[in-house]
């Protein structure tokens, strides 16, 4: 598959996503009662915690493998043993941890999420999998099916004008079931099961892990550096507050969709390109985010005021929703640019340094928040402080690596920040039309010769298609 095909997938899946996840944001909170939407807000904010508990394997898997095609894959027995440990392993982390769970009576939500881990931790390694031999069209569908299943359970909700979050979980872990078992199928040629009981199986898996362990840890640090409020809230404070405040959350997801379906299309096109050119995708990348960052802040508006219309009780949520936005830039600039970069340089030291520092810092604030009652939305600021302070450090990190000085990168990330902050005092009508206002004409200055090929581009391919 060429890459333009790969990357017309996967965005044209992000953007069916996006349309779903528009669905899902505003219609769940409309329907279910603040209770319900809490509980299902848990269960979506603990799922990728699945993470910790394959150790790696899964992107060992994807650093392994990344430059492979089925044919290889077939000839490697590597990875039939290691699959095989993999999934009697995966087996017994559940049962025990699904015991040990019921011995304490934890609440349903939690049951829900470790079997959760069980199915989505053998989903993401065959995603990897069909990540590496480029068959993006699978990757695309599978997580277009995630998100049209929670949307069917929307509409369900609203025609039988039900209000309970089990009908939403359980038709999000059928879907995932059902995939699981087609991924089975697919790769039924590729790969076959060993026997897990054999000592070259843990072998296997052991180098497999080896490979992918620091490569997960580093996502796991990373994922509490931008979760940290939540989990506070959610311990310290009412459903109801945790309803309101994680509704920002969802909001902040729905752009977050697009370019993060490109996740698993980036890594093994890096891989293949030449180590001369790396600085200048570098660079393109920044570009492109910041460009993205951009057309979203003009959208800003209008879901304020969509908000307002469509969820008055949600209307709280909104100063919390304006100073988290900048996460969106944060979290694409992490999730599409450092760590792919840092997965291709297979140096994670770095990484993982600068992520402990970022986890202490957001640690350090919420604590201090929580100690000295401050308002909720100062949970979001802290996040926004620990998450600028840990990019920049990412940022400056690959600066020295490249041997280049993106000064605009920083100069973006301060004026989102300082804008963000100032509109979720004073979001009348003027802010809302001034702050989007600025960070374009900042954008413009900045990137204004390769935004303007960008139109220019933009507009002969629509031109050309036509013609």
């Amino acid at each position: 598959m060429s890459n333009k095909k790969s990357a017309f997938i996967l965005i044209s899946s992000g953007l069916f996503n996006v349309v779903l996840g528009i669905g899902v944001g505003f219609l769940l909170p409309k329907f279910l009662n603040y209770q319900d939407y809490s509980y299902y807000r848990i269960f979506m904010f603990y799922v990728p915690f699945y993470n910790l508990l394959h150790l790696g394997f899964a992107d060992g898997v994807y650093r392994l493998y990344g430059s492979y095609d089925m044919k290889d894959l077939k000839d490697d027995k590597v990875i039939d043993s290691a699959l095989s440990f993999f999934i009697l392993y995966q087996l017994i982390v559940f049962v025990l941890m699904f015991i040990t769970a019921v011995m304490f009576k934890v609440e349903t939500v939690y049951l829900y999420i470790l079997v959760s881990f069980l199915i989505l931790n053998t989903n993401t390694v065959f995603r990897k999998l069909f990540s590496c031999i480029k068959e993006f069209k699978y990757v695309a569908t599978f997580s277009v099916l995630q998100k049209l299943s929670i949307f069917i359970a929307a509409i369900l909700l609203f025609a039988f004008s039900k209000s309970n979050y089990h009908i939403v979980v359980i038709f999000f872990l059928v879907t995932n079931i059902l995939i699981l078992v087609y991924e089975f199928y697919f790769f039924k040629d590729g790969i076959k099961l060993q026997n897990p009981f054999k000592s070259y199986a843990f072998k296997s898996f052991l180098k497999i892990v080896r490979t992918g362990f620091v490569i997960m840890f580093a996502y796991f640090l990373s994922y509490l550096i931008l979760g940290l409020d939540r989990v506070f809230i959610e311990h310290n404070y009412s459903l109801v507050d945790y309803a309101i405040y994680s509704f920002a959350y969802s909001i902040i997801a729905v752009f977050l969709v697009t370019l993060n379906s490109l996740n698993s299309f980036i890594y093994p096109l890096l891989s293949r390109v030449h180590h001369d050119k790396i600085k200048e995708q570098y660079q393109d990348m920044s570009f492109y985010i910041n460009t993205f960052f951009t057309v979203a802040m003009i959208g800003v508006p209008f879901i304020i005021v969509f908000i307002r219309w469509f969820l008055p009780d949600y209307v709280e949520s909104i100063p919390f929703f304006i100073v988290l936005v900048p996460v969106i830039l944060f979290q694409t600039h992490y999730s599409l640019k450092y760590w792919q970069f840092y997965n291709l340089r297979k140096n994670a030291k770095n990484f993982i340094l600068v992520s402990v520092f970022g986890f202490f810092i957001g640690f350090g604030l919420n604590m201090y928040i929580l100690k000295t009652d401050q308002p909720i939305i100062y949970y979001a600021f802290a996040t926004i402080i620990s998450l600028m302070i840990w990019i920049s450090l990412l940022e400056i990190d690959f600066n020295k690596h490249f041997k280049i000085f993106e000064i605009k990168t920083f100069v973006y990330f301060i004026t989102i920040a300082i804008g963000t902050t100032v509109l979720s005092f004073e979001y009348n009508l003027t802010y809302l039309i001034i702050v989007p206002s600025i960070v374009v004409f900042i954008y413009g200055v900045m990137y204004f010769k390769k935004a303007t090929e960008l139109i220019k581009t933009i507009y002969t391919s629509l031109i050309g298609g036509k013609s």
